[in-house]
């Protein structure tokens, strides 16, 4: 008789209902974000291929995203403190933090986007420092054109903030999927005449769209902004705090650096193999994993608010247990099938077969690192909601200090495929650190709970993976188009799995079985 190693369902129900449902809402959102993101990267493949053209944008992107960095303290602080004032229930208090950061942030964005247009071309030189003359004129040019994309992105954030600590997924998950919708039209109407100068400007479209969703959603929430000069004082709040993160966030994007300019000296197209790479390891993880933790940053910020240490415990276990009945099955998914997966998406026009072979590798390098960077993830939320930046930065310096050491050994050996390798061991090196560092301060985590589900998520997953691997060589099969037979081994695939968890009676399945029950059942009793 299968032991019931998780006893999940007789965990408050309260709990359950208000935390898996905005889980499964978030996943869901951002599955389809992530459709409609796989659209706009296979159409600026099939104009671009991996070359010169997509490199530049891909370094003028990461040269936006540095410059966003001075946003990352608000986002690791923010609603930790954010729900400390909720929870007092002090109206002026919270209205005027939202007043004071926000002006803070119009400053900061509007500096930023000065010294992007100011300094691009040296900011070029530091991430690329391997291309030549035209190449780097070409990333200049796109970086002046993504200027207002990152300071969209800074209000998107801003705004996501505000909706997450109060709890409005809604919009949240919204958001993003319309506007990557829009950067997909701008891109397929400009990009004939514009070439990749259209990809820029479809980024642009695209945030300045989810800005205005985002803004629908505050409106909602009948949270309104005025400017105001008494800035000073929201630094006093938040100031020591994120001035600390700001600096951690920097040393973070060392690997990041390191990582391109390795990739710059090798063949052309390695940059933006890396990119394609990420974008479909970026599925799962994002479906699965921010789906998780854009949640429980909020739960995890109550829960300390209210200083409840089992409900702290019990979070993070739930969500670390959800994260592997999510990624063990993605993982051997996208190891199997890494192949057909670049083939189909991206494997036309100018992305040729030697495209796909570079990037699968970097692919499964990146699978192998899946399920390490969810608890990663996770375990970081838990450090910020009890504002332990401490521990964030001995984490963060742990994990950037070993995808730098690893890029260094496996450069020769694997080439390209080395900043891969290096992302995934490093990940699995930090979440287990920070694991030990939350054990010592809370006591056990059910450990035994969580290790059960791992192993019958792992067993469900390889059961998984050898139906996978046989139906890929079943003659029907391979009579079906390339889409075909993607899609075909992806559904069997999923559904074997389903199956083997329930016949081993995995109880995140039954958690998630009751949640869908329990709505098909309120949507019923509402229509009658």
């Amino acid at each position: 008789m299968p032991v019931n190693c998780t006893p999940l369902l007789k965990e408050a129900g309260m709990r359950r209902e208000s935390v898996v449902r905005p889980i499964a809402w978030m996943m869901i959102a951002t599955a389809l974000n992530s459709l409609a993101t796989f659209g706009r990267e296979a159409l600026s493949a099939a104009y671009f291929g991996a070359s010169v053209q997509t490199d530049a944008f891909n370094v003028g992107v990461a040269i936006t995203g540095f410059a966003l960095l001075i946003l990352s303290p608000l986002s690791d602080v923010f609603v930790p403190v954010y729900v400390d004032y909720l929870a007092r229930d002090r109206h002026e208090d919270v209205q005027y933090i939202l007043n004071a950061v926000g002006t803070f942030l119009l400053v900061l964005l509007g500096v930023s986007a000065v010294v992007l247009f100011a300094f691009a071309d040296p900011l070029v030189g530091l991430y690329a420092s391997g291309f030549d003359v035209e190449g780097r004129r070409l990333t200049v040019d796109l970086l002046r054109i993504l200027i207002p994309f990152a300071v969209f992105s800074g209000l998107a954030t801003y705004s996501i903030l505000i909706l997450t600590a109060r709890k409005d997924f809604v919009w949240i998950g919204l958001a993003p999927v319309v506007g990557t919708v829009a950067a997909i039209g701008i891109l397929w109407r400009l990009a004939p005449s514009l070439g990749i100068h259209a990809l820029a400007w479809g980024f642009v479209g695209g945030g300045a769209v989810e800005i205005l969703v985002l803004g629908w959603g505050l409106r909602q929430q009948k949270i309104r902004f005025r400017p105001t000069l008494r800035v000073r004082e929201s630094l006093g709040l938040l100031g020591k705090l994120s001035l600390f993160m700001l600096a951690i966030r920097y040393v973070g994007q060392i690997s990041e650096i390191v990582d391109r300019n390795m990739l710059s000296h090798l063949s052309a197209g390695s940059i933006a193999a890396l990119a394609f790479a990420r974008n479909i390891y970026s599925v799962p993880f994002q479906v699965f994993t921010l789906g998780i933790t854009r949640v429980v940053i909020t739960y995890f910020s109550w829960d300390a608010a209210h200083e409840d240490a089992d409900g702290l415990k019990r979070n993070l276990s739930l969500s670390i247990r959800i994260g592997a009945f999510f990624m063990l099955p993605a993982t051997v998914g996208l190891i199997l099938l890494r192949n057909p997966v670049i083939q189909v998406l991206y494997e036309r026009g100018e992305f040729t077969a030697a495209d796909t072979q570079a990037t699968a590798t970097m692919l499964a390098w990146f699978a192998l690192g899946l399920f390490a960077h969810a608890v990663l993830f996770i375990t970081i939320r838990y450090f910020l909601s009890r504002k332990a930046v401490g521990r964030f930065a001995f984490i963060t310096v742990l994990y950037v200090g070993c995808r730098v050491v690893f890029n260094l050994l496996f450069i020769k050996p694997l080439d390209h495929a080395a900043i891969a390798c290096s992302t995934a061991l490093a990940g699995a090196m930090a979440a287990a650190v920070a694991l030990l560092l939350i054990r010592r301060e809370l006591g056990a985590l059910g450990g035994g709970y969580i290790a059960c589900t791992c192993l019958k998520a792992s067993a469900a997953a390889f059961v998984m993976g050898g139906i996978v691997y046989l139906g890929g060589r079943s003659p029907f099969i391979q009579m079906l188009p390339s889409y075909g037979q993607l899609g075909s081994l992806v559904a069997g695939g999923a559904l074997v799995y389903l199956l083997a968890a329930y016949l081993i009676r995995l109880e995140e399945l039954r958690l998630l079985i009751d949640l869908v029950r329990d709505r098909i059942k309120a949507l019923m009793k509402g229509a009658g």
